[in-house]
């Protein structure tokens, strides 16, 4: 709205013109003065937004680290009940195919079948890898040379994992080669010493 002041007349009656418009320096400083109010205020709405943020993602953080304690939990206490299940299986299997009969060799398969179902699968190993003592366990040590100490030389009974996490259930049987120096007693080492090489 313009400003306005009242004038006089030659009749003596009162009337009003308009005010002189205000010059280009005070409008470049209102527009520079409304200019600045916005940037403070968003400059005020920028650091507010950035704090929600920082807030929403330590809440997204905690749930993400409440969700991975709660998955660590559940899989402990599936390992828990799940191990005596495989043992017993994997050591049924081990039987039946001991047997070495079209019988037995089915049921075995179906054994396997059951562990792979409960989410299982077998321990890789083979003749030749070194012995890995988070998934194996030395069934018996022999003497061998240099080139195969702390080697698989034969695998006795397989070992199963659980497919999604890796942990091992039931470690795989394997005989390890132990080799000992000519200059040592080859009767004062422990045969389950292999397992350190």
């Amino acid at each position: 709205m313009g400003h306005e002041h009242a004038t006089a007349g030659a009749d003596g009656t009162v009337g009003t013109e308009p005010a002189p418009a205000p010059g280009p320096d005070a409008l470049l400083q209102r527009v520079l003065d409304e200019t600045a109010a916005l940037r403070t205020q968003l400059a005020d709405l920028d650091r507010r937004l950035q704090a929600e943020q920082a807030r929403a993602e330590a809440r997204e953080q905690v749930i993400a680290h409440q969700r991975d304690e709660l998955d660590a939990l559940r899989d402990e206490r599936r390992g828990r009940h799940l191990r005596p299940l495989v043992v017993g299986l994997a050591k049924l299997r081990s039987e039946l195919l001991a047997e070495d009969t079209d019988t037995a060799v089915h049921y075995a398969d179906t054994v396997a079948t059951l562990l792979e179902g409960c989410g299982c699968e077998p321990v890789a190993v083979a003749v030749g890898d070194v012995f890995d003592p988070a998934a194996q366990r030395v069934r018996r040590a022999v003497a061998c040379g240099p080139d195969q100490h702390g080697r698989v030389l034969e695998v006795t009974a397989e070992g199963w994992l659980e497919r999604d996490g890796g942990r091992v259930l039931a470690p795989a049987a394997v005989v390890v080669g132990r080799h000992t120096p000519a200059d040592q007693d080859e009767e004062t080492g422990h045969p389950e010493e292999a397992h350190h090489a």
